[in-house]
């Protein structure tokens, strides 16, 4: 394997993530030094790290990158971060307006943001090419099918496989697929279906032009009045007003269904009420997506060391 010369790479994943390992195994092939920070970063870590050494390629989080934003914005673009000539992000979907913002203010439009979609259990699944430029990237796409993937996605309500621009569970076969889940065979059998395409969990689309979309896990969707709603598409407009540094929603149950609820976090030196912040986000969203649950307020959101949202916690908070 010949050594991409100019490229150094940074990744704020954790090395027990797909990606921690396999950029941690490349630099150990390469024999190349690896940086690791004695606790979790902050966003500003992260800047500061950019800036001294130099890195050309990133990949981070989407809660992550969204705070090197706000961090980047507050300080005046203190930190110097054009060494960076591709960005990717990855953990979980980022809806195609925080991505054009984030472009936009953190990236000064220069270089796009370029989403990927992968799976312990099958690796690198969708991803944009290297050579992929700012004009040629989708916001809100996670990619291409990568080398060796093929995709199918499966009706929800018939298991049927539909066509471009319908969502259904996005189903995988892989060159890389993994053998099993370790003395679990139940898990492992109940993972494919009758013809071998792996089940993810995940609700998408694809287009015409093969671009894939994630709306969200299906155990994560939540219905009100019998209307789908993916909380990733309410939580993308909390994170747009200037005051919220990190948001996750959770639901209340009712006989109507799932009453929305924003778990928010304000960015520090900032205040929001929460009447304000509420009538920002359901002056935004459809009439079944509102924020009936109300607002919030933490000192930190849970996520879990690779930035995902813990939805569990985020339930327990409410409760």
């Amino acid at each position: 394997m010949e050594e991409p010369i100019e490229n150094r790479f940074m990744i704020t994943s954790p090395v027990f993530w797909y990606t921690g390992m396999l950029l941690m195994m490349l630099g150990i092939h390469f024999g190349k030094p690896r940086l690791f920070f004695s606790a979790k970063s902050t966003a500003e870590q992260v800047l500061c790290s950019i800036d001294k050494f130099k890195p050309t390629f990133l990949l981070t989080g989407v809660a992550v990158i969204n705070e090197m934003m706000a961090c980047q914005m507050a300080n005046g673009h203190k930190y110097n971060i054009h060494s960076l000539t591709t960005c990717v992000v990855g953990g979980s979907p980022m809806r195609a307006d925080l991505q054009k913002t984030l472009v936009k203010n953190l990236l000064q439009g220069r270089i796009p943001i370029k989403q990927g979609y992968g799976a312990s259990e099958q690796g690198i699944i969708t991803v944009w090419s290297m050579d992929s430029d700012i004009n040629s990237v989708r916001a809100g796409s996670a990619g291409r099918p990568a080398a060796g993937i093929k995709i199918r996605i499966v009706s929800l309500k018939t298991g049927k496989c539909v066509g471009p621009n319908t969502e259904g569970e996005i189903r995988i076969k892989s060159v890389s697929n993994m053998m099993g889940y370790v003395n679990d065979m139940k898990r492992t059998i109940c993972s494919y279906d009758e013809n071998g395409w792996f089940k993810s969990g995940d609700v998408g689309y694809y287009t015409d032009d093969c671009c894939l979309f994630i709306v969200g896990r299906i155990k994560e969707l939540m219905f009100y009045n019998h209307q789908r709603i993916a909380p990733t598409d309410i939580e993308t407009v909390l994170l747009s007003h200037p005051a919220v540094l990190d948001a996750g929603v959770t639901r209340k149950y009712s006989v109507d269904g799932d009453l929305l609820t924003g778990v928010v976090k304000v960015k520090p030196g900032l205040n929001v009420e929460p009447d304000r912040l509420l009538s920002y986000v359901n002056d935004r969203v459809k009439d079944y997506e509102r924020l009936r649950g109300g607002i919030i307020f933490v000192d930190d959101v849970p996520r879990s060391p690779a930035g995902k949202l813990k939805r569990e916690e985020l339930l327990k908070i409410i409760q």
